[in-house]
């Protein structure tokens, strides 16, 4: 994974794992050429599986925190009525 934000500076990373979801979230910043970095941007990726399914999740450049966090949310609640373990997580 840190192969594809090269060019940028993580300035914050958390880390979330539950049963059956991984979640990283990130504050990202483009690194200039005078050694800065330029203004932080959030940003979200995830994985949720259900029964023998994968889902990927990801946010799209321009979010919000707020926003960040509903996706964080929506990924880590993904179920597939009547697929085996679809429970709420």
């Amino acid at each position: 994974m840190s192969r594809a934000f090269e060019g940028f500076t993580r300035l914050e990373t958390r880390a979330e794992r539950g049963q059956d979801y991984a979640l990283v979230r990130l504050m990202l910043a483009a690194t200039r050429g005078d050694a800065g970095v330029g203004v932080a941007h959030p940003a979200l990726l995830g994985a949720r599986r259900v029964g023998r399914d994968l889902f990927l999740c990801a946010t799209l450049p321009g979010v919000t925190v707020d926003e960040v966090q509903s996706a964080a949310e929506a990924c880590a609640g993904i179920h597939v009525p009547g697929a085996p373990d679809a429970g709420p997580p």
